[in-house]
């Protein structure tokens, strides 16, 4: 019965623990902190019958000493709102940090309990922010100030295209296309709640270290990109005030995106419709002329750290197919580097040949990670949609 009992406790207090998006209402009698008092109290209760119990009993009792410490963060309740956070009351960046207009719904609801100011949609680093009566003459009331929290702009690409390309996909369809939106990232002015935040610099993209996402973000408004660090910096202080702004990026799930049901043409069928991803590219490429251009050109051509194996077909006849199948592997240097990589080329190449086609092979990243000098985030996205086969080791 005490185990039971001990696995309620548990379950209650994870619970607790990863509500982000309960009401702002906690409604039991005692804290999120008293069901882990409580929980450490049924472990007691348990008493070490065995040798596993006991290790079991040592842990809870070292990790959640901090539970245990009386001056340990009040409980404000679980999060408003997930991102995007749309700030109908506007917004302004200046040096005193991030300002909005105190009559939005979010102003209203962090007001009680009063909250420091709003948090990145995936880190748990909170930006201090100021509710206020934002000036009647904040400019340009037909564009919207898309503000992204720097903490969230990871730079790996298999992990940055689930911010990126929402945001691609709400500045074309949400928010009226690059002309109607200012983009501003939030890189200055956070909450050191525990005195020891520290900025990933390496993993996560900023000023200093733009790798392949931050300088796409030019190419989504016609406006320069503000940042908020230039702002805090810059004698004067100058203001940078919209009266429309949204706090984020939508939180898109990549495997359900990926492809979804629709109903069909004809009533009792159904049809997979675009993905958000592919819907995203597609509304970008329309608005784009720099990307058209950059997408028409041939990449299938050798340069710095790209390497083009040709293949040509068995058969010498001139009946053999004009189509070019396009291949591309991508190496690495110090981990999950492909040792073999000669044999998967040969044998790629072969069974291209097999099917009397001709082909195009492109080694790519063998001196090293690819450089923006060597080769620019857009003309990547260009070389990967020309491809009909890419080879990794990372998926």
């Amino acid at each position: 019965m005490v185990v039971s009992a001990f696995q309620r406790f548990v379950r209650a207090a994870l619970m607790a623990t990863f509500c982000a998006e309960c009401d702002d209402m906690w409604w039991l009698s005692l804290k999120p902190a008293g069901l882990w008092y409580a929980v450490g109290a049924a472990l007691d209760a348990m008493g070490p019958s065995n040798e596993t119990s006991s290790a079991v009993i040592e842990w809870w009792r070292t990790s959640l000493a901090s539970v245990h410490d009386m001056d340990s963060p009040s409980w404000k309740g679980p999060e408003v709102s997930i991102c995007p956070v749309d700030l109908e009351d506007g917004a302004a960046l200046s040096c005193r940090g991030v300002d909005i207009g105190h009559r939005s719904r979010f102003a209203n609801a962090i007001a009680q309990p009063s909250r420091p100011g709003l948090r990145a949609c995936w880190s748990a680093l909170q930006y201090k922010v100021t509710a206020t009566d934002l000036k009647a003459d904040c400019q340009g009331s037909d564009q919207v100030l898309v503000m992204l929290p720097h903490a969230d702009l990871i730079g790996h690409i298999s992990n940055g295209i689930h911010w990126f390309l929402p945001l691609v996909w709400s500045i074309h369809a949400e928010y009226g296309g690059p002309s109607k939106v200012t983009i501003a990232i939030i890189d200055s002015h956070w909450l050191e709640i525990h005195g020891v935040e520290v900025f990933d610099g390496i993993n996560f993209e900023h000023r200093a270290n733009p790798r392949f996402f931050l300088p796409l973000l030019s190419l989504l408004s016609d406006r320069p990109v503000v940042h908020l660090s230039d702002l805090s910096t810059s004698p004067g202080c100058p203001t940078v005030c919209h009266k429309k702004a949204v706090w984020g990026f939508r939180q898109v799930s990549a495997h359900r995106e990926r492809q979804s049901l629709s109903a069909g043409p004809v009533p009792g069928t159904a049809v997979y419709r675009a993905a958000i991803y592919q819907q995203s590219m597609q509304l970008w490429i329309q608005s784009s002329t720099k990307l058209q251009e950059t997408l028409a050109k041939n990449r299938m051509v050798p340069g710095p750290n790209v390497r083009i194996v040709p293949v040509h077909p068995l058969s010498s006849k001139k009946s053999a197919g004009t189509r070019i199948v396009k291949v591309a592997i991508r190496q690495r240097i110090k981990t999950r580097r492909i040792a073999n990589i000669e044999d998967i080329v040969n044998d790629m190449a072969a069974q291209i040949r097999a099917h009397e086609v001709y082909g195009a092979m492109a080694i790519v990243g063998e001196q090293g990670a690819v450089s923006s000098a060597e080769m620019s985030s857009l003309e990547q996205i260009a070389l990967a949609r020309q491809l009909d086969i890419m080879v990794s080791p990372v998926g």
